[in-house]
């Protein structure tokens, strides 16, 4: 090998940087000195000022070097960035076995050998002759005291991995761990007994604290002492402690604390796929085109919302919802009875549903995995749309002929293959909310995925949940594939102003108790059932920020080689509960959880913060659009009933509630649950004008606007279900609307069809534009009762229309 004299001095030196970058505040230094000398502009924005000057990981080039006990006289290095390897390094190098690149490494498949593959001879990445005339002894003291009084504050977006790191390096150094979930009803006690126990076992030896979520707790500054002096109540902490964080990028409320923060920052699109393909291959074996179609997922979500809005998280539920459907649709049988309407459409259109062909099968799992992780968290119809467009296009760039329909199409099946399996009571319209509501939730509470599901009220979210539990009961259920899921057991709590931090914890507790009693034989799956959970963030106890340490719990008390610390949480309503937000263990990679130990299902209607819906999958329902409340109505409707009515009035019902809706004086009194309301209470009755100004008057009243809701909006298109439907018209009072009626009462009716069947049509004025044309029930009447004291300035040709009695 050849001898560089230089290289000690370059190691010396790299050492040497690389411990300013850790020892010194990782805020630019010309900042520094301007916040010292003079006082900001504007006070306000002093902390955004700050933040933004943090130094992130990416610009420094860290150089970590591993001294080998098993080799002697020899070591490691690695660097970040490989081409910021010195040259002289690099000369080394191409003497011997050259540079490796060790972010094409597979970790995940190398993790459980490390030590035997880095203590192999010839397995170092370079070894230096005479490194014993160095001073060693010193070298390690000072490298030692530096590990011994670091601490590190991850700075990052929710999801881009903070806790995940951490928790991937005491997997690979098996130390002792500690974690404290941080959130807004963490007390002060609880910081100092969490203390106090770690202590306890750092005098036994080593042991890593981790404070999850730092920005979110109301003792700030005692956290801030922690890290930044490694002192509590003034008392320096144990020097076998090590302290690690994490925080999100904004209310850092600390600026010692931003002494010590590094900024994490997000993945490059290359280090994402590389990312992604390793997890892919760890689970499902090489497929590269689900890798291009999750890095175009991701790209795709980040364009239209926001960088930090999606994670790897998600690509690893997709991931994980991919194996799901792959097994799922390969052993489950076909459906063969319900009462559900889309069961005649999967029995008369899919009657080979699911596919057992393994091509069809891979391919079926990968739309349906994207469909649930990324078409669903989309607001916009038009967007969805783009965004089945993107994945046509990386299907074709595979060879693969497929199209943005067959993407709906492969969702759509699999929807009312659920669906038609169910048994439903009567008047349930299988809309297109509904189904996808009993899809999701299906996949992800058998997968005890979190999910949150916001919509506007009457998007059949709570329908969902009912016809779940009653059809999803174990062995004791209708179809032959329920009968092999487990049993699905709600328990809820209802979010409101007044909801707490114990009342939350208290229903998960109830959950995992019952969790508990599942067994092979009678296997069960709780489900804590979160209904309307913005509501809870409006309470002034805060209480949905436990949600952070519930949805990714991080280590599971079960898998601890130690009893789990359960610290008590003080309520001021509802006295005090145990909450596991601390624990102990010593860790290896199978302790480590992803998810809840149970199923979690949140309902709200409107969003949560992105801390919360990205440690869930995200479901958004789009407004309604006329098709939707049309298929609605019609559904809704008796056979009887709809029979005798026109799709074109149903349309004209629909158009009008929208325009209604839009234009309501009081914004949201009215919505869709009065929608359905209206449409069902015309089932099972006449059609008559006092059956239908009922129902106005019940479903859409209680405003002074009544009147003028059933005169402009909703009265034409009652009276044209009338005249379909062949009802009596009785008008009175309504001359606004008689001018748009006149062609109809003139009786010269459009025909259609031949002798035996007849059909007769007239037109309608339902503004400038819209002329539609009107079917006319043959027994049709219409009577008008007028005021003699109007017949004087009555229009003649309105009065010529009709009989004098």
């Amino acid at each position: 090998m050849v001898k560089d004299k230089n290289i000690r001095k370059t190691l010396l030196k790299t050492l040497l940087d690389v411990s300013k970058d850790f020892a010194t505040r990782s805020i630019a230094t010309k900042v520094a000195q301007l916040e010292s000398i003079q006082l900001p502009e504007n006070p306000e924005n002093e902390e955004n000022d700050q933040l933004e000057t943090i130094v992130q990981w990416d610009a420094s080039n860290h150089l970590l070097v591993f001294f080998l006990s098993q080799t002697p006289d020899s070591i490691c290095a690695l660097y970040r960035d490989r081409k910021n390897v010195p040259k002289n390094v690099k000369q080394i190098y191409s003497q011997s076995s050259g540079l490796r690149n060790w972010t094409s490494y597979n970790m995940s498949q190398n993790l459980n050998n490390y030590q035997t593959n880095y203590s192999q001879p010839g397995k170092q990445i370079w070894e230096l002759d005479n490194y014993n005339t160095m001073s060693e002894s010193t070298l390690l003291e000072k490298l030692e005291s530096i590990a011994r009084k670091s601490m590190v504050v991850i700075c990052g977006e929710a999801g881009c991995g903070k806790t995940s790191l951490i928790s991937f390096l005491v997997a690979v150094v098996e130390v002792k761990f500690r974690i404290l979930s941080l959130h807004a009803g963490i007390r002060e006690d609880q910081i100092y007994e969490f203390m106090n126990t770690s202590t306890q076992h750092a005098k036994k030896g080593q042991i890593w604290l981790f404070f999850d979520e730092i920005n979110t707790c109301n003792h700030i500054g005692l956290l801030s002492d922690l890290i930044a002096h490694r002192t509590l109540s003034g008392k320096l902490i144990h020097h076998n402690i090590k302290l690690f964080a994490a925080c999100n990028p904004y209310r850092l409320r600390k600026k010692n604390v931003s002494n010590v923060v590094w900024d994490y920052g997000v993945l490059t699109s290359e280090e994402e796929k590389a990312y992604i393909k390793t997890m892919l291959e760890s689970q499902l074996g090489a497929h590269t085109i689900f890798v291009d179609l999750l890095c175009e997922s991701q790209k795709f979500i980040r364009i239209v919302e926001e960088t930090y809005t999606v994670s790897l998280r998600d690509v690893k539920r997709a991931i994980k919802l991919a194996l799901w459907f792959q097994k799922s649709m390969k052993d489950r049988p076909p459906a063969t009875h319900s009462t559900s309407i889309s069961f005649f459409m999967i029995f008369s259109q899919y009657r080979n549903y699911p596919p057992k062909d393994e091509k069809t099968l891979i391919r079926y799992s990968f739309v349906l995995s994207l469909g649930l992780c990324y078409q669903l968290r989309l607001y916009n119809q038009v967007l969805r749309e783009r965004y089945r467009e993107c994945m046509a296009q990386v299907f074709k760039k595979h060879n693969e002929r497929f199209d943005a329909s067959d993407f709906q199409k492969i969702i759509r099946r699999e929807q009312q293959d659920f669906m038609g399996r169910m048994v439903c009571p009567p008047s349930t319209a299988d809309n297109d909310a509904l189904l996808k509501n009993i899809h999701v939730m299906i996949v992800c509470i058998l997968n005890q995925i979190p999910v949150f599901i916001i919509g506007a009220p009457g998007s059949s979210k709570s329908l969902a949940v009912r016809l779940i539990s009653s059809n999803l009961r174990g062995a004791d259920s209708d179809d032959e594939y329920f009968k092999t899921l487990p049993q699905v057991y709600f328990i809820l709590h209802q979010g409101s102003a007044s909801s707490t931090l114990a009342g939350i914890l208290k229903v998960f507790d109830k959950a995992e108790t019952y969790q508990k009693t599942s067994s092979e034989a009678f296997p069960v799956q709780a489900v804590v059932l979160l209904d309307e959970v913005g509501l809870a963030e409006t309470s002034r106890f805060n209480p949905l920020k436990v949600l952070h340490a519930l949805l990714e719990p991080g280590f599971s008390k079960d898998d601890s080689n130690e009893e789990s610390q359960l610290t008590p949480v003080s309520d001021p309503m509802e006295g005090s509960s145990k909450s596991a937000t601390s624990k102990t263990m010593s860790v290896n990679k199978e302790s480590f959880k992803d998810g809840p130990a149970v199923s979690v299902v949140g309902i709200s209607n409107w969003h949560l913060d992105n801390s919360k819906s990205s440690r869930a999958l995200f479901v958004q329902w789009p407004k309604f659009e006329i098709n939707d409340l049309t298929l609605m109505a019609r559904m809704l409707l008796d056979e009887k009933t709809q029979n005798g009515i026109a799709d074109s009035v149903f349309k004209q019902l629909a158009s009008a509630y929208l325009d209604y809706e839009k234009n309501q004086k009081y914004k949201n009194f009215h919505g869709l649950h009065d929608y359905y309301a209206l449409v069902k209470s015309l089932s099972g009755s006449e059609l008559t004008m006092q059956s239908l100004e009922l129902a106005l008057i019940r479903n859409f009243g209680g405003t002074d606007q009544t009147k003028l809701i059933c005169e402009n909006y909703f009265g034409k298109v009652l009276k044209s279900m009338c005249v379909e439907a062949g009802r009596p018209l009785i008008l009175s009072d309504l001359d606004i609307i008689y001018g748009s009626l006149y062609n109809l009462w003139n009786q010269n009716y459009i025909t259609l069809g031949n002798r035996e069947d007849t059909k007769y049509y007239a037109r309608v004025a339902l503004g400038a534009y819209s002329n539609p044309m009107l079917y006319v029930h043959p027994d049709f009447k219409c009577i008008l009762a007028m005021d003699e004291d109007k017949l004087e300035h009555t229009d003649p040709s309105l009065l010529n229309r009709f009989e004098k009695q």
